[in-house]
C-alpha cells in the first residue's frame, strides 16, 4: 500500500529524456501538477541538480552554435544590413551565451521551486562504504574503463540510502543501470523507467 505524497526521485537521463521541457504542456509540468496536488513529494541529490545544470548550459551551447552556422549560411546568400532592411535581423542576431544560460538554469530554478525539491546533500555519504564497492566491484561500479563516471551514482544510491532508509518507499526513475543495480537491494524501493510509466 502506497501512502501519498510518494517520494519520487528522478535520475538526470529523465531530465534528458524530456528534452528539459518545463512549460505547461511538458511532462516535467505534470510532475509539478501531482507534487501540487499532494500526490508526489519531489527529492533530488545536489549531484543530479548540479548534472542538470551542466546540461541544460551544453544543450544551451550547441543550440548557439547551430545558429552561428545558420547566420553565417544567411549572410552567403544576403548581406547583413539587406536582411536587416527586409525584417529579417532576428535570423542574425546571435544571443548572448552567458545570458541564455542564465535563463535556462532559471528556468530549471522555478521548475525546483514549484516542486517544492527537498534536496538529497552529499554530507551523510559513507565514503568507506563507496570506496569498498569500487575495489570489490559491486554495483554501480563495472568492471570497465568508465568507472570514474559511476562515483556519482554511488553517491546518489548512498544519498537515497541514507534519507529513506529501509521502510520508507521512493519511486526511482532512471534508465542508468548502475544506479538501479545500486539501490535494487532494498525492498523499499520502487524503479519506473520513464516519468510516463511512474504516471500510469
Amino acid at each position: 500500500m502506497i501512502n501519498y505524497p510518494l517520494n519520487v526521485t528522478i535520475d538526470t537521463n529523465i531530465f534528458e529524456e524530456n528534452k528539459f521541457d518545463f512549460g505547461p504542456d511538458g511532462t516535467m509540468n505534470l510532475l509539478i501538477k501531482n507534487v501540487q496536488n499532494g500526490k508526489i513529494k519531489l527529492v533530488l541529490s545536489n549531484i543530479v541538480i548540479k548534472e542538470v545544470e551542466k546540461h541544460i548550459c551544453k544543450c544551451v551551447d550547441d543550440v548557439c552554435g547551430k545558429a552561428r552556422k545558420l547566420r553565417k549560411e544567411y549572410l552567403s546568400i544576403l548581406p547583413e544590413q539587406y536582411l536587416s532592411n527586409i525584417g529579417m535581423e532576428m535570423y542574425i542576431q546571435l544571443p548572448d551565451k552567458e545570458t541564455v544560460h542564465r535563463s535556462a538554469k532559471d528556468i530549471f530554478f522555478k521548475f525546483l521551486e514549484d516542486c517544492n525539491v527537498e534536496r538529497l546533500d552529499t554530507s551523510g555519504i559513507n565514503l568507506e562504504k563507496i570506496l569498498e564497492d569500487y575495489f570489490s566491484i559491486r554495483p554501480p561500479f563495472e568492471n570497465s574503463e568508465k568507472k570514474r563516471k559511476e562515483f556519482p551514482d554511488a553517491f546518489i544510491a548512498e544519498e537515497i540510502r541514507n534519507r529513506f532508509g529501509n521502510d520508507e518507499i521512493v519511486a526511482i526513475v532512471s534508465k542508468d543501470n548502475g544506479l538501479i543495480n545500486a539501490c535494487s537491494n532494498s525492498k523499499n524501493h520502487l524503479f519506473f523507467s520513464s516519468l510516463g510509466e511512474l504516471f500510469n
